[in-house]
C-alpha cells in the first residue's frame, strides 16, 4: 500500500505507510527532523526551490525560491517535510555548511558555490 501524505501547514501526516518520504535511502546526512528554514512561499505558493543554503556558522539549511529573496515569512520545517514538498533537494544533500547551490528553473542543473 502507497503512503497518502497531506500537508497541513507545515505538519504532514501520513495514512497507508510509515513514511511520506518516497526515498528508499535517505540522501542527507542529518536526520529527517532536522530543522530547515524556507520560505512561506514555497509552501503556499508552491513556488520551486532555486537555492539551498547552508550555513557557515551552524550547518543549518534554508531553501529558498530566490537566490536573493525580497522579505518574506520564513518558516521553519523538518528536513523530511522539505522532502516531501521537493524531491530535487536530494540532489544537494551532501553540499558542506558554508556553500550554496543554485539553479535557474525546475529541472536545471545545481551550480555550486563558496559563500
Amino acid at each position: 500500500m502507497r503512503a497518502l501524505c497531506i500537508l497541513i501547514g507545515v505538519t504532514t501526516f501520513a495514512t497507508g505507510g510509515p513514511s511520506c518520504s518516497s526515498v528508499s535511502e535517505w540522501p542527507f546526512d542529518e536526520s529527517r527532523n532536522t530543522l530547515v528554514v524556507t520560505q512561506r512561499a514555497v509552501i503556499t505558493e508552491h513556488r520551486t526551490i532555486l537555492a539551498v543554503v547552508r550555513s557557515a556558522a551552524d550547518g543549518q539549511w534554508m531553501f529558498l525560491a530566490d537566490e536573493n529573496p525580497a522579505i518574506d515569512v520564513v518558516v521553519t520545517l523538518t528536513l523530511e517535510e522539505m522532502m516531501n514538498i521537493d524531491q530535487t533537494i536530494k540532489e544537494v544533500a551532501d553540499l558542506p555548511p558554508g556553500w550554496k547551490a543554485v539553479r535557474h528553473g525546475p529541472g536545471q542543473t545545481w551550480q555550486r558555490l563558496r559563500l
